[in-house]
Order: structure tokens, then C-alpha cells, then sequence
């Protein structure tokens, strides 16, 4: 009974170590990007923008706000 709950506990613990070191676990760390688009000429929001930055993309909605989620330091 001893053996299989430290072998248990020793899978649960390379499972949350391959987690944390695999780039996309526990020190992955987000922040979020925010904005409005306007036309240079009228100052009206613009809908259906394409905003990216890395890997991350988003298109303005029909107010010209986005909202981005991007990896911090990238």
C-alpha cells in the first residue's frame, strides 16, 4: 500500500514538473493588450481591423475596440 502511494505521488509530481517546464505551463505568464482604432481621417471607430502581435490575433469589433491576450516579453 506504502509503494503505491509514493508511486502515485512520484507521477503526480514528474506530471506537474514536465507541466511547469514544457513552455506552456505554469510559468507562462499572459498580459492583455487593449485599444480602439480610428480612421486617421474622421475619427470614427473602425470594425474588422486585424490587431496580432506574435502568435496572438484579434479583430476590432464593430465599435473599433479589441481586447488581445499576448505572452509577456514577447
Amino acid at each position: 500500500m506504502l509503494v503505491k502511494r509514493v508511486l502515485f505521488y512520484a507521477l503526480c509530481l514528474a506530471a506537474a514538473l514536465s507541466m511547469c517546464f514544457s513552455g506552456t505551463g505554469c510559468f507562462t505568464k499572459t498580459g492583455t493588450v487593449t485599444g480602439l482604432v480610428l480612421d486617421a481621417t474622421n475619427g470614427l471607430p473602425v470594425s474588422g481591423v486585424s490587431v496580432s502581435c506574435d502568435d496572438a490575433s484579434t479583430t476590432t469589433g464593430s465599435n473599433g475596440r479589441f481586447t488581445l491576450v499576448v505572452e509577456i516579453g514577447q
